[in-house]
């Protein structure tokens, strides 16, 4: 299996989760490594500003997850993106 190279993020240090879907509250978080009875399950795409901050590139995807997931994106100012 090959792994990314840290020396791709040396460029824009900074990754950004933007949210693409909530699994709402799990009741079992547990295959995520989150050891309490519930929690809030957020898919998320990374990507990093390229381009001067104009356009961003995809890192990957994941979950995130916790009591405060989805309410900090909530919480987020919505903006346009362009990916490349």
């Amino acid at each position: 299996m090959d792994f990314q190279d840290d020396s791709v993020f040396v460029q824009s240090p900074v990754i950004y989760a933007l949210p693409v879907s909530s699994e709402g509250i799990r009741a079992t978080p547990y295959a995520y490594g989150h050891f309490s009875k519930a929690s809030a399950v957020v898919t998320v795409l990374y990507v990093r500003s390229i381009v001067g901050g104009k356009k961003y590139q995809r890192i990957g995807v994941g979950k995130v997850f916790g009591a405060g997931a989805w309410t900090t994106f909530r919480s987020s100012q919505e903006r346009k993106l362009v990916l490349v």
